[in-house]
């Protein structure tokens, strides 16, 4: 088998998302060692594919480490493509195989509560952005890479509603076509919603993130904690997604337009959520049953009693209920 390049090409690494290539150079390094530890060289394309499902067999690896090593083998030695078919077997039939972990689809009512617990922890900016991903169906990631300049506000624009916002995503990786992929949002569908994304962008310099310091790892504990605390189920930094793709449907959208606003590629995908759109009703209610009073009164009174954060053009004028400071003192 030819060996591999010196070095990744930076053309190809760019094709790919970088939280993609790092994930591709992990799961080859633990390949490489597993390889290193049985004293084993590769020498053709087909003992590089059953090397790869023995140390998926052995080393207890994970599907996506699995399907990264596959990709990163391929994107290294591109000779080796179509002949690594065992592993494609064996990942397909493990996708197969593998009960799907659903998300849970967080409410609107559940985003409130969290977000106001999130701003009384210190993290008042997480909180406002977990609002806008909520009501705009943003992935976790494109949450936390939205800069400043990535939002438009309707006062900016010349040819739209003056109720809608424009947040660009970015162009997509990968794609022959490089336009940015843009999510709206509706200042009278999403009233706090808007409120946190204008405030955002008010109180963030030029050039920065609207969440600055908020990295994906940081977001899932802050979220895991704050449901602890609430004795809510154990939300993800994707269920936000998952509750704007159940309300959408529950409002009477056509499947198309869900699909659209939530830019999903593959209607597989998008009725992952869907197909489960009476369980999701029934647990965010029972998720939210005991913080009903306090919900309404953050629903009343969210640019009040909002805990925001230092250098917001406003500020907390009303403290939240004592039943939801007392759980975050605790």
């Amino acid at each position: 088998m030819r060996q591999p390049p010196l070095r990744l090409d930076p053309h190809s690494a760019a094709r790919r998302q970088p939280t993609t290539v790092t994930g591709y150079q992990k799961a080859t390094s633990l390949f490489l060692t597993w390889c290193a530890s049985h004293s084993v060289t590769i020498s053709c394309a087909v003992q590089l594919d059953d090397l790869l499902v023995e140390w998926k067999n052995t080393a207890s690896v994970s599907r996506t480490q699995f399907a990264y090593a596959i990709s990163a083998a391929e994107m290294a030695c591109p000779h080796v493509k179509k002949q690594l078919q065992r592993s494609h077997s064996v990942l397909r039939d493990w996708e197969i195989v593998q009960t799907p972990q659903h998300h849970l689809a967080m409410s609107t009512p559940a985003t409130l509560l969290i977000a106001v617990v999130f701003g009384l922890m210190g993290e008042s900016r997480l909180g406002a952005g977990l609002v806008i991903q909520q009501a705009c169906g943003l992935r976790p990631n494109e949450l936390l890479q939205l800069k400043r300049e990535d939002v438009t506000l309707p006062e900016q624009l010349q040819f739209s509603s003056p109720t809608i916002s424009i947040i660009s995503l970015g162009v997509k990786a990968g794609t022959k076509v490089k336009r940015p992929q843009v999510s709206l949002l509706c200042s009278l569908r999403h009233p706090v919603a808007s409120l946190c994304l204008r405030l955002l962008v008010l109180s963030t310099p030029p050039g920065c993130l609207l969440l600055p310091s908020i990295v994906l790892l940081k977001f899932q504990r802050a979220l895991k904690e704050v449901c602890e605390r609430l004795r809510l189920p154990p939300f993800t930094p994707h269920s936000p997604r998952a509750g704007f793709a159940s309300e959408c449907m529950l409002a009477g959208m056509y499947f198309i337009s869900i699909r659209e606003a939530g830019r999903w590629k593959a209607d597989s995908s998008l009725r992952v959520y869907l197909d489960t759109i009476a369980v999701a009703a029934q647990q965010a209610a029972l998720a939210t049953q005991n913080w009903t009073e306090v919900i309404l009164d953050i629903k009343d009174n969210f640019l009040l009693t909002y805990p925001w954060w230092p250098g917001c053009p406003v500020s907390q004028s009303r403290p939240v209920m004592q039943k939801l400071q007392d759980v975050v003192r605790s």
